[in-house]
Order: C-alpha cells, then sequence, then structure tokens
C-alpha cells in the first residue's frame, strides 16, 4: 500500500526563513500554516489535522511563542518536532531525544519522509496500548516528585493506582484524582506493605532514601532501601508472585568511572562510592533473587525544568564526564516498564541520551546562563563521584521515552524561569 502524503503544520513567524520554508513543502506535502502566536488555533489544528510533525520556525530565538511551543510539544512524543535556526539558516529534527540537524533547508524534504515512515507504526503502537485492560498499579514513594506525576499519568491512561507513601508526607495533589488509592505507611512494616500489595498487577518501588540524607544514617538508608524492598518482595511472593516489580534503581551503583572508557553497560561491574549506592546495590540482589517478576531501571540524575535553588556544591567535578535526564522522560520510561507486562526480567540504564552527555561545567554554565546566575556561584566537587555516560540504546528501543533533548529541557526551564519570575 502506497504512503499516504506527510502531513505538516507550520507555526510561521513570517521570517524569511519561514517563508522559504513554507514555499518549498507546499506542492510537497500536506501543508497547513498558522501564526506561532496564536496557541489555540495552532491545538485545534493539532488536534483535528493530526499532523506527522510541526514546524517551529522561532525555536533558537528565546521569545516567548518558542519557548511556548517547545513546551507543549514535549507532552506529544507521537508529533516529531522541527526547528528552524534563523541564525544559520539549519533545520534541526527533533525525534523521541534525537536530534538531527540538516545544514540547509535544501534536504529537509528526504528528512521529513524518513521521519514519517517511523510515525506510522508508533500511531498503531499507541492505539494498541490505549485497548489495554485495566490494571491496579501500586506506586510506593507515590507522593514523591516523581510518584505524583507518574499517578497522574496512569489514571488519565484508564489505570486504577494505589498511593502508599509515610503518613507524614503531602497527598493533597493525589487525592482528587479518581481512580487513586491511598494507603499511609512504613515501608518497613511487613502487614502494610502486604496490604499495599493485596490485589494489585504491578509495583512501582520509588520508596528509597536519596542523598544527600541517605549519607547521613548508614542503618537508616539500609532499614528503607534495602529492608523495605525485600518487604516488598515478600509481599509480592505470599500473591504468588502475581504482580511485576519495577525498581527504580541507581547508576550510583557503577561508582567512580572516570579512567574507563564510555558509555557504560548494565554489565559494568557495580563498586559504589556511597551509602546510597551500596543499598541499591542490596536491593537489586534482593529482587533478583527472589522468583519474582522484575524490571530494574538504573536511573541517572534527574534535572527538574522548574526555578530551583542550585545545590551548594554539584555532585561531580568540573571537567567530570555527565549525563542526566529530564524528569518527564523517567516517568515515560515507568509508564513504558508497566506495560510491557509480562516480557522476561530485564535491567536497564535510564538517561537522557547523546544530547545530554557533556561536562559537568557545560551542564552548570547552561543551566546558569538560563536562571541567569553567575557562573562564579558554581561549585563542583573536588573528588570523584558516580557520573559517566550510559549505554542507553537497549533501554530506548524497548521504552521509547528519550523525548527530551537537552536544548528542549533548557527551553523548558527558561519558561518556567519566566512563569515563576512573571517576565
Amino acid at each position: 500500500m502506497s504512503q499516504s502524503p506527510c502531513r505538516l503544520l507550520l507555526l510561521s513567524d513570517e521570517s524569511p526563513l519561514s517563508l522559504g520554508v513554507e514555499g518549498l513543502l507546499r506542492d510537497r506535502t500536506v501543508l497547513e500554516v498558522v501564526s506561532d502566536s496564536d496557541v489555540d488555533r495552532a491545538l485545534d489544528r493539532i488536534r483535528t489535522f493530526q499532523p506527522h510533525a510541526v514546524v517551529l520556525g522561532a525555536a533558537h530565538r528565546r521569545d516567548e511563542p518558542a519557548v511556548e511551543w517547545l513546551r507543549i510539544l514535549s507532552d506529544m512524543p507521537e508529533i516529531r518536532l522541527i526547528t528552524l535556526n534563523l541564525e544559520d539558516n539549519s533545520v534541526c529534527i527533533h525525534d523521541r531525544g534525537h536530534t538531527q540537524t540538516i545544514p540547509d533547508a535544501a534536504g529537509l524534504l528526504d528528512a521529513i519522509q524518513a521521519l514519517q515512515a517511523r510515525a506510522e507504526p508508533r500511531v498503531k503502537a499507541r492505539s494498541i496500548s490505549k485497548e489495554r485492560p485495566s490494571m491496579k498499579i501500586l506506586i510506593t514513594g507515590g507522593a514523591g516528585s516523581v510518584g505524583r506525576e507518574l499517578t497522574q499519568k496512569l489514571v488519565e491512561a484508564g489505570q486504577h493506582v494505589r498511593v502508599f507513601d509515610l503518613p507524614v508526607c503531602d497527598f493533597s495533589a493525589l487525592e482528587a484524582l479518581p481512580h487513586t488509592e491511598i494507603i499511609k505507611g512504613d515501608i518497613g512494616d511487613p502487614a502494610t506493605v502486604r496490604r499495599a500489595v493485596e490485589g494489585v498487577d504491578a509495583v512501582l518501588h520509588l520508596a528509597a532514601l536519596l542523598p544527600l540524607a541517605s549519607e547521613r544514617d548508614r542503618n537508616l538508608t539500609f532499614a528503607v532501601n534495602v529492608t523495605g524492598t525485600q518487604r516488598v518482595v515478600e509481599a509480592i511472593q505470599a500473591t504468588g508472585n502475581h504482580a511485576r516489580l519495577v525498581f527504580s534503581s541507581t547508576v550510583a551503583t557503577y561508582g567512580n568511572t572516570m579512567d574507563e572508557l564510555p558509555p557504560l553497560k548494565v554489565s559494568h561491574s557495580q563498586d559504589p562510592v556511597d551509602i546510597y549506592g551500596e543499598s541499591k546495590i542490596a536491593a537489586e540482589r534482593a529482587i533478583m533473587d527472589s522468583g519474582i517478576p522484575y524490571t530494574i531501571l538504573r536511573i541517572t540524575a534527574i534535572s527538574i525544568p522548574a526555578l530551583l535553588d542550585p545545590p551548594e556544591i554539584y555532585p561531580f567535578m568540573h571537567d567530570q564526564r555527565v549525563e542526566l535526564i529530564n524528569r518527564a522522560d523517567v516517568v515515560t520510561a515507568l509508564l513504558a516498564t508497566v506495560q510491557q507486562g509480562t516480557a522476561p526480567s530485564k535491567v536497564y540504564n535510564i538517561s537522557g541520551g547523546p544530547t545530554w552527555q557533556m561536562r559537568g561545567h557545560q551542564y552548570v554554565e547552561a543551566v546558569f546562563r538560563v536562571m541567569d546566575i553567575p557562573i562564579e556561584d558554581a561549585n563542583h566537587r573536588q573528588t570523584p563521584w558516580w557520573s559517566d555516560w550510559y549505554d542507553t540504546a537497549e533501554s530506548e528501543a524497548a521504552l521509547h521515552y528519550q523525548n527530551t533533548t537537552f536544548d528542549e529541557f533548557l527551553a523548558l526551564l527558561d519558561a518556567a524561569v519566566r512563569e515563576a519570575l512573571k517576565l
């Protein structure tokens, strides 16, 4: 069957480059043009027109329409984003967290046709996932930052969610959600954990003591991160291994790898340099030895596009290799892992992808520029720590979660800063 014409929505700023691209695409694609400042009309056309890609004419200018559209499209990973660089007339195509740069618009058509070929199967895959039977899913640590966003996404997908966290946590954002049950308790209490696990199809185990709190009391960290995981495993075993366990682990388990050749694979030896990494290794082993179905996600440090105070000391050296990830992409990875259902037990590295691979000072300088903080205020570790570049080819192929490039993250951060400061 022949391929249908490629559908594009051009958000034009009426610059010479936008007008030139419009002329190039007009006779070769099914093209609609909307002003990049008319957000409501453009959103309506996206819903009804269902384009393969949105072409944004001002993405490399930090004006309000460009920043706003980068934020909006970050929540629509099924639609590719094409940005036009007004400085050198180059074109960037953003596809699931990967960016392809074309020196000029002449090669744009071939790239668009390639995007269309990849887009068709993804639309079908998304339709299939929506037809999956409703599941009941437990999220431990569900009142935290990732847990709250994950709960909302699962509820929107028609799933029933049970949130488990400490009684002192703030559950106000979750209490109003439909199909959401809240259980308050301690992850180390066997009876409460067994009640939380009873009747669920999957457990997303996020509850943990994180750095820096994890480094203050080794016994407490192991009680939460290791004993708490053992309680979850025992509860799943008591139900006949019915529920699949998705465990939020960490790349901290690899330890200091500065003298090794990147990227790091999941088969790399584990030699942690902190209590947090030690506790996660012990928890991983408890899961692997249990006989229950599991997926272990070794997640890198998470970046949040929000106006937050920078740390007093960044947890990596000035020239150390770093690769972080946008919080929304971590949520996507967790959601996709749940949808894998009965897939064989696996271990994945979860990180931002090639555009996030840089040196520590490059990350800090880029973030400080957006937040208008003098770079002289930045402090880095003076000794090596866990941070590196990671092999995520297998996890991205399975989970399709790397939807935010580093430049797109900076645009989201810029929008959040503007909103917070009412600029």
